[in-house]
């Protein structure tokens, strides 16, 4: 007989373990399964040991804490902030060398810096071997090669969680950013285990429960899952929260120990990235003495000195395989990174803990006696720590084997060159069956706080899943009336076929589709706009006569005086130290004519920095919150399809070394589709749905009163917003000169232009609707050839309309606060836009899924600039700016020569070049290019210090 639960967690570790405790707490019915005698996954609290003093065999340290909620979970609501010891106040390095370490005046720290930056910014991936000799090439004469040898021997200790040797791991993902300093947990990391546990029943964690199969049932939404013994349990949503070593030998053969067949097998979006991931083997030594005997230092690290063979900087190294080291020499002491606790600095126990990196680990695990092989391994290190000959008698040695624990199969998540962060689709999950632990989550991989945090993501998504009992019940008991309700709406509004498939349609999958419907107030109203739509985007206007805008809402700061623009800036400073500047950074699309799925923010455009338009950004503002001595709030639009991987890779780059407290993260809207006439809504491929896409920069204004953002910026004494999209890489965001123009002013709304210098260049227009006196924005097809050639009255070098649209706004919080509820109310202030494309959909006729060749259908969006006609002239500025300081933005493909990654690379490398020229820096020749790092330089200021120095091209001045 098959026992039934709402949902099943595969795993009591920390991940497992935090889902359930979280689900258990909503009062939904939750059983976990364990392989293994215990709980805990990888975090395992050895008690039992002869003298009674506790070692953790896997999970030790709380690792960043600044973004850790584990450690601020110990320190602050568990257990008493002394049970957690920052070890890191006196530290030892120790190498094979006469003296035990670095020789007199080897000055490496600042080449160590250099390295990890130039690691994080690299555009291609590469061995952590290349990336130092690659970094190496870039500084020749600069470094010696003392300095070069010892800075790449602390370098490779990236070896330790890297899972391999420097020639076969990722430099790339070698060294993460810095997120908070490491804690270690004195109580035993089985104390973080008791916590969670006291929220889930006894009888709900199923010991020595080894799953052989999960099937999803396919007549219905349920999942069943068979284990070892012939149980049997059936749930309807399913957290597997499996080691990614186990996951991966479950796609390989699922009949070995630990693994686990899945029907249907794992998708193609899943197994096809198993091969750009990989996990692995760490091991731990422990030997306990009857007393320490041994210096004070709270750890030691145990360095390997490259020879200079491995630093030939003529070479490119070929990489070897992840994980192969058959062509190596057997490990011996000095010959890996190591890592040493002393316990006795930190516990006030006397032993010493070593972490050993991956091939030493095979070789110990796969020893006939691995106590004797690991002491025999550490040996000469405490022998070189404490300059004894002969070494006392341990008490006992502890070791472990995570490698070859079939539950476990390796023990971390880490990259080969080449590999992905995190697999995204383990994170998309596979339907009602998802995915949970460190290898499954960008902040925190490879840590117990990441397995947490993905744990708590799938209970959230999970209690998201309608499967709250007085939820499903609630939508159950009124699905029929509702049901009935939104069919006449929408067969009235000629819109019965997307109810063709509803009785083939499963109790989940027809409330998804009410509630998508139900979002539709008036579908007759909809297909009416969709109409309207259809015959503006025909229509020719000529009625209305355009002009340029009055002076009194136009400025230039090409011809503006200096003085003029000093007390513009110096008033957008003073309103960002009061902290009353807030920013929205538009960034929800992908990158999908540069050949990327992945949000545009994350290109990077090839600068020598290989820094992502995300991180200029990100860093732009950290060097404006400088110049002003005060904080900007962040606010970043993303939409369905890139939000997830956008806070991803913002956690996985440290959020750019900016306060994550400081970004609001929110969606903005979808559209429905529809076919070609603008008669029929599209249906999706699961037929359970309307194809939808993101409903253009327009639909800002009904993202921001969806989220509470308004309200969010009020709570937060944000009085002035700047409003920017995310590919234009010369943008100055919160740019003080532009706030202070708006606000001196006391505009509602404010934008920056750029000239326009070609009539026929294919760009909006801010201009002045003559007959009602109103600020608006005509596309270039809107104007005759006769207006759009017109010369300025008081300058013929000028074309009369040229204040090139770049949406790049200033916005009163207080008038946004008032009017927002009234654009998106009505179609007159926000119309819909058409753009025919190709959109994959059922074809009712047939009933086929089709990806179409041609365009079959249109996708509805809203301008950002149609409320500008809502704004009294009086309260709307223009402000022209440069274009070569301002705009470059990223819309083409590489290769196609504008707008594009080639133009964005040349033109910022071309205004930073003009900064170090200004400040009396000189070029090694005269197509050298340099590039300025935001952090040293918002606008070109800050650069006194390059005066007289001469810079060679793709130089980078941090």
């Amino acid at each position: 007989m098959s026992i039934e639960t709402q949902v099943l967690v595969i795993g009591a570790g920390i991940s497992g373990l935090k889902a359930a405790s979280d689900l258990c707490e909503q009062g939904i019915d939750t059983v976990v399964l364990e392989a293994r005698n215990r709980i805990g996954g990888r975090i395992h609290t050895e008690r039992n040991t002869p003298t009674g003093n506790h070692y953790d065999l896997g999970a030790t340290w709380f690792h960043s804490t600044m973004e850790n909620p584990v450690f601020e979970k110990f320190i602050n609501e568990w257990f008493e902030p002394q049970f957690a010891k920052y070890d890191d106040s006196k530290v030892g390095f120790v190498l094979d060398t006469p003296s035990g370490g670095f020789p007199n005046g080897v000055n490496f720290g600042p080449i160590v810096d250099e390295l990890k930056y130039f690691f994080s910014n690299l555009g291609e991936d590469t061995t952590l071997q290349n990336a130092v000799v690659e970094y190496l090439k870039t500084k020749k004469t600069l470094v010696s090669q003392d300095e070069s040898k010892y800075a790449a021997a602390v370098i490779r200790f990236a070896e330790l969680l890297g899972g391999g040797q420097w020639d076969m791991i990722s430099a790339k993902y070698s060294w993460g950013p810095f997120n908070g300093r490491d804690a270690f947990n004195t109580l035993g990391y089985d104390s973080v285990l008791g916590k969670l546990v006291e929220k889930i029943p006894q009888d709900k964690i199923i010991l020595n429960a080894v799953v052989s199969t999960v099937e999803k049932i396919q007549s219905s939404d349920s999942i069943k899952v068979t284990t070892k013994e012939g149980k049997t349990y059936t749930c309807r949503y399913l957290v597997v929260t499996l080691p990614l070593g186990v996951l991966k030998m479950s796609n390989i053969d699922p009949t070995v120990e630990g693994a686990i067949k899945f029907i249907p097998e794992l998708p193609e979006n899943i197994t096809r990235n198993f091969s750009k991931t990989h996990f692995a083997p760490i091991s731990k030594v422990i030997v306990e003495y009857e007393k320490a005997f041994w210096p004070d230092n709270e750890k030691f690290l145990v360095l390997q000195v490259p020879n200079n063979d491995d630093l030939d900087l003529d070479k490119t190294y070929t990489a070897t395989t992840y994980g192969d080291f058959s062509t190596k020499p057997k490990s011996k002491a000095f010959e890996f990174p190591c890592l040493v606790s002393n316990f006795d600095a930190v516990r006030g126990v006397p032993a010493l803990m070593f972490l050993l990196p991956a091939q030493p680990t095979k070789e110990l695990e796969s020893s006939e006696n691995p106590q004797e092989f690991g002491y025999q391994l550490v040996a000469p290190i405490i022998k070189k720590i404490t300059g004894l000959e002969e070494l006392p008698k341990p008490k006992f040695v502890l070791t472990t084997n995570w490698g070859t624990d079939p539950y476990s199969r390796g023990a971390i998540t880490t990259c080969a060159p080449g590999d992905l962060f995190v697999n995204d689709a383990l994170i998309e999950g596979f339907g009602n069956i998802r995915f949970a632990g460190e290898g499954t989550i960008a902040q925190g991989r490879a840590c117990a706080h990441g397995a947490y945090l993905s744990g708590e993501r799938e209970a959230s998504t999970a209690f998201a899943f309608s499967l709250a009992p007085h939820r499903l019940a609630t939508v159950l008991n009124n699905m029929v009336e509702n049901f009935e309700e939104i069919k006449s709406k929408f067969v009235n509004a000629g819109q019965e076929h997307v109810f063709k498939y509803w009785d083939t349609l499963t109790n989940d999958e027809q409330c998804k589709f009410l509630q998508q419907l139900s979002k539709i107030d008036d579908p007759s109203l909809f297909m009416r706009d969709v109409t309207d739509a259809i015959l503006y985007s025909s229509s020719v206007s000529g009625s209305k006569e355009y002009t340029q805008l009055p002076a009194s809402s136009f400025q230039s700061t090409i011809s503006c005086e200096r003085e003029q623009l000093a007390k513009w800036e110096n008033q957008g400073l003073q309103l960002i130290k009061e902290g009353k500047v807030g920013i929205i950074l538009m960034a929800g699309g992908q990158g999908t004519r540069l050949g990327s799925s992945a949000p545009k923010g994350c290109y990077d455009v090839g600068l020598p920095s290989r820094k992502s338009l995300f991180q200029i950004q990100i860093e732009r503002m950290r060097r404006l919150e400088t110049l002003a001595g005060g904080d900007l709030i962040l606010y970043i639009m993303t939409s369905g399809p890139t939000r997830q991987t956008t806070e991803e890779f913002f956690a996985k780059n440290g959020y750019f070394g900016w306060n994550k407290e400081k970004i609001v993260f929110f969606n903005q809207g979808t559209l429905p589709a529809v076919d070609l006439t603008g008669e029929k809504l599209l249906i999706g491929e699961d037929r359970c749905s309307l194809v939808e896409s993101p409903d253009g920069n327009g639909g800002l204004y009904k993202a921001i009163h969806d989220n509470g953002i308004i309200e969010d910026m009020m709570n937060k004494g944000i009085e002035h917003v700047h409003m920017y999209c995310v590919d234009n890489i010369l943008v100055k965001v919160g740019d003080p000169i532009f706030i202070g123009y708006s606000t001196s002013n006391q505009f509602d709304v404010a934008t920056k232009v750029v000239r326009k210098n070609e009539a026929s260049e294919k760009v909006g227009l801010i201009v002045l609707d003559k007959s009602a006196n109103k600020p608006c924005v005509i596309e270039y097809s809107e104007i005759s050839k006769d207006l759009s050639e017109a010369k300025d009255d008081t300058d013929s070098s000028l074309l009369k309309l040229r204040a090139a649209n770049i949406v790049n706004h200033y916005y009163n919080v207080q008038f946004l606060a008032k009017m927002i509820p009234q654009w998106i109310k009505s179609r007159n202030f926000l119309p819909y836009h058409i753009a025919k494309k190709k959109i994959p959909c059922i074809d009712i006729e047939t009933d086929e899924f089709v990806r179409p060749v041609d365009n079959n259908g249109i996708k509805l969006e809203q301008f950002i600039f149609d409320v500008f006609p809502s704004v009294d002239l009086a309260k709307f500025g223009c402000l022209e700016v440069p274009r070569e300081d301002e705009f470059s933005p990223l819309k083409n493909a590489p290769g196609s020569g504008r707008d594009c990654p080639e133009t964005c690379k040349l033109d910022s490398l071309k205004r930073s070049t003009l900064w170090v020229l200004n400040n009396g820096g000189r070029l090694s020749s005269p197509e050298a290019l340099v590039e300025v790092s935001p952090l040293a330089s918002y606008a070109g200021e800050g650069l006194a210090d390059v005066d007289g120095k001469v810079y060679k091209n793709d130089f980078i001045l941090n």
